[in-house]
């Protein structure tokens, strides 16, 4: 593919150098015996993070089927381009198989494209998981700061509510599903609750690692844990449903690893129900973020992060699927106006 704006052809043979190790890369847990560590089936992990090869995949022993795409490929999406290396807006690239045409200092969409950009942005189930976890690792250093400039804040509020809605204590042991950076894991760690953080893209636990939580990190599918049935007392997760390839898999791994009468809390996007304030969320979130997001971090990322909101169930089904993976008393709470949503629930 050749960069038409600027008439030469990218290299196709330039390596790209991997992100950044977290400070315990390729070191073992230094827990000690009676910790944390005895909960998984093993948290030692070692990553050949110094390879200079372009397109180098890691091995971690703690899931041996799972590989850790450590700098994105270019895809058939057409816009998994590496940092900095990304074609800039307006210059009449192919995106999603189709093509940009450049139309003076902004970006438009060619009538042909505009029905099938959704369909480019979102993966295929097949592709989903594989192409969700390259996004997150591309995205992992700028994350959590992206995310309290686009959300003003509010996300940090909405953690802490999704943290006192089920009540976390010292005598908890907490999951935190697709944990990322650790936000929530931090929230329930301060309650001197013991917290395994759980998600599947390395760059995002590396992240996480650095900030210095009491908590477990392990590197596995929210749909087959490491984790003993029964052991933990509470389930948390924070705006992962839509980016997951099966809820009902995932909830109903949540309720094997809960003890009877434990909690779930799941928080998520959600849209508002008054008309001037969806007409307002939805200019901000589908057209505002994403062209925030191509200037300051991934143009694919944050086109998909607004889009994937189509992934979730209607409120009623997803409720359901919550009480037929073996929950009770579930409901629903909006917050700030309807933009989120929280669902809690007890095992039955």
């Amino acid at each position: 593919m050749r960069n038409i704006r600027e008439g030469k052809a990218l290299n196709p043979r330039r390596r790209v150098r991997p992100p950044p190790a977290g400070p315990d890369s390729g070191r073992a847990c230094d827990r000690d015996s009676s910790s944390l560590c005895n909960v998984v089936s093993c948290c030692q992990f070692s990553v050949d993070e110094q390879s200079s090869k372009p397109y180098e995949k890691v091995r971690l022993p703690i899931t041996a089927s799972l590989e850790v795409l450590y700098t994105p490929r270019r895809t058939e999406l057409g816009t998994n381009w590496p940092v900095g290396k990304r074609p800039r807006v307006g210059s009449g690239v192919v995106v999603g198989g189709q093509r940009r045409e450049k139309k003076g200092a902004r970006d438009k969409v060619s009538p042909q494209d505009k029905g099938g950009l959704l369909t480019h942005v979102l993966p295929s189930p097949a592709e989903k998981a594989s192409v969700v976890r390259a996004m997150f690792d591309r995205i992992a250093t700028r994350y959590d700061r992206l995310n309290r400039l686009f959300s003003f804040g509010l996300d940090q509020y909405w953690r802490r509510v999704t943290v006192r809605a089920v009540r976390v204590t010292a005598q908890d042991r907490v999951v935190d599903l697709a944990c990322g950076t650790g936000d929530l894991s931090a929230l329930a760690a301060r309650t001197g609750a013991r917290v395994v953080g759980v998600d599947f893209s390395g760059n995002m636990l590396a992240g996480a690692r650095q900030r210095g939580i009491d908590a477990l990190f392990v590197q596995a599918d929210a749909s087959s844990l490491p984790i003993p049935s029964q052991w933990a007392t509470v389930v948390l997760s924070g705006f992962a449903l839509r980016n997951l390839v099966s809820i009902p898999a995932v909830l109903a791994e949540a309720a094997r690893v809960l003890t009877p009468g434990g909690r779930l809390a799941l928080l998520e996007v959600d849209t508002p129900s008054g008309r001037i304030l969806r007409w307002g969320h939805q200019a901000y979130f589908t057209r505002i973020v994403p062209w925030l997001g191509s200037l300051l971090s991934d143009a694919w990322a944050y086109t998909y992060l607004p889009q994937s909101v189509s992934y979730l169930p209607e409120s009623a089904e997803l409720q359901s699927m919550i009480e037929e993976a073996g929950f009770l008393q579930v409901g629903k709470r909006q917050l700030s106006g309807g933009v989120a949503q929280l669902l809690t629930a007890v095992r039955r």
